[in-house]
């Protein structure tokens, strides 16, 4: 906590002079939880200079409540403490959530108040990663890729509530000179979540399949045994190994070459694992 206080509380004096100066502000803030399970809302500004737009962190700020009242508090208290006012405001970057966007309650709304001017946009990247996955679960042809995120939500599951899993991923991966590497939750609202959980079991793919055949052969686990049997089908593997981008994935099974050499590579990995399935 005291490095993501040391965040929060360190601003170049100088760069917060350039902002005080500017005639107007833009506000760009989202909440997230700490790792300790502790709410936080991280504040970002924008503003024009010399004719281009400048952006730069300000803040991050602990939340007691994860409501507009809460949040909109937050906000205002952190841009008074560095003498930005709230009336120089003429747009505001959240995402969709009621929270942020709603009409009558919402931390945009509570702002226009105090500063009329002020256009709430929704952000963008938000937008885009909403419409990727609907358009993706109604495609034929990719549907099925985006069917893996939940069985990478249950790989993040199966490590994430078990210290004992984890701490076992961590020796494997050291006895075989990996990178230790966490498994991650995937997420359909976060933009950057699927490629960072999906780059994660690629880049720990032989140690998460050896952690799971170590896990069912020792404490015979069922669970471990199924993920296993996940980990070790080709279309799988395949899907990883692109990073879940249908066109690399498409090119991979349709390539006679390239799917051979996939396919020894994921029996390979999959070694113990095929002897108990079929």
């Amino acid at each position: 906590m005291d490095f993501i206080e040391a965040i929060g509380t360190w601003i170049d004096e100088s760069t917060l002079r350039r902002v005080q100066k500017a005639s107007y502000i833009r506000d760009m803030a989202d909440e997230c939880v700490e790792i300790s399970t502790i709410e936080e809302l991280s504040v970002f500004c924008r503003w024009e200079e010399n004719g281009k737009p400048v952006e730069s962190f300000l803040d991050i700020v602990p939340l007691n409540k994860a409501d507009a009242e809460a949040i909109y508090t937050a906000l205002v208290t952190s841009l008074k403490e560095k003498n930005l006012e709230l009336g120089k405001v003429v747009g505001m970057g959240f995402d969709g959530a009621a929270t942020f966007s709603g009409r009558k309650t919402g931390v945009q709304a509570r702002i226009q108040k105090h500063a009329p001017h002020a256009i709430f946009i929704h952000c963008h990247c938000h937008m885009l990663q909403l419409a990727c996955v609907q358009a993706a679960n109604n495609t034929a042809g990719i549907q099925h890729i985006y069917i893996y995120s939940t069985a990478l939500t249950t790989f993040w599951k199966y490590f994430h509530y078990s210290p004992k899993r984890t701490e076992s991923l961590k020796e494997i991966q050291r006895a075989l000179d990996f990178p230790e590497m966490k498994v991650l939750k995937p997420s359909d609202t976060c933009w950057l979540a699927h490629e960072r959980c999906v780059k994660a079991v690629k880049e720990s793919y032989i140690s998460l399949v050896t952690t799971l055949e170590h896990n069912y052969e020792t404490f015979h686990e069922p669970e471990a045994l199924g993920l296993c049997k996940v980990l070790s089908k080709f279309s799988t593997f395949t899907s990883i190994s692109s990073r879940l981008c249908p066109t690399n994935c498409c090119q991979a099974q349709s390539n006679p070459s390239k799917a051979k050499t996939l396919s020894l590579i994921c029996l390979f990995c999959s070694r113990s694992c095929a002897k108990h399935i079929g």
